[in-house]
């Protein structure tokens, strides 16, 4: 056996390495481009849209809340609104609140509670309940894994499909 190729060339190594970096480069601008998505306005109620506008765009503009994130998250903004004066009618926080879980939060399917899972899927709290107790015995991997166990709406999958995280 030749050992000519050990150590290995030193060559080889920088151009591994810079093809490990480029590729991580890569992953991490492709995690942040889905967890990013823009608002489709294909994806929600016109009513909801009118809200945000009515109410969130008092102090700045929507470009700095259309971006995803956790419902936790939303949450504190929400309430960080409210704390520096933002004021809507029930019906208006409600359409908000509407928005915001159907086209904006993320959703990690194996940590969320189940409120949460069901809606951002829209599913009934059975079907909520059902992946909670799903996961317990193994955890989801993908949207196939999930639609195979909750019987959730493919179309309902193909929209939020980019906000889930397994």
């Amino acid at each position: 056996m030749r050992m000519s190729a050990f150590p290995p060339d030193r060559t080889a190594v920088k151009l591994a390495s810079r093809i490990l970096a480029a590729a991580c480069v890569l992953c991490l601008a492709c995690t942040s481009a889905i967890a990013q998505q823009p608002y489709d306005p294909a994806k929600a109620d016109p009513a909801d849209f009118t809200a945000v506008k009515q109410v969130c765009t008092v102090c700045h503009d929507t470009s700095r809340l259309m971006h995803s994130r956790p419902w936790r998250d939303w949450l504190n903004v929400l309430s960080q609104m409210s704390d520096v004066g933002a004021r809507g009618s029930d019906e208006q926080w409600d359409h908000i609140s509407r928005f915001l879980l159907l086209t904006l939060t993320t959703l990690d399917v194996n940590t969320a509670p189940a409120d949460e899972i069901a809606a951002v899927l829209q599913v009934g709290d059975d079907v909520a309940a059902a992946i909670v107790a799903r996961r317990s015995q193994r955890k989801f991997t993908g949207i196939d894994d999930l639609q195979g166990v909750a019987h959730v709406a493919p179309d309902r999958l193909i929209n939020v499909g980019p906000r889930l995280t397994f």
